[in-house]
């Protein structure tokens, strides 16, 4: 293989990861919201 089709796998690998990476930081940012939005309720329901 030639020293440029390596970089460009490589550059798409990263960019994979990277997309990957992003995805589950929303998904975890989303569950935290979640997560911070039933304690909130719970905190107004109870006296």
């Amino acid at each position: 293989m030639s020293p440029v089709s390596i970089l460009r796998i490589r550059g798409q690998i990263q960019g994979l990861l990277k997309a990957d990476c992003e995805k589950l930081a929303v998904r975890i940012l989303r569950l935290n919201t979640a997560r911070d939005i039933e304690e909130a309720l719970k905190n107004i329901n109870e006296p």
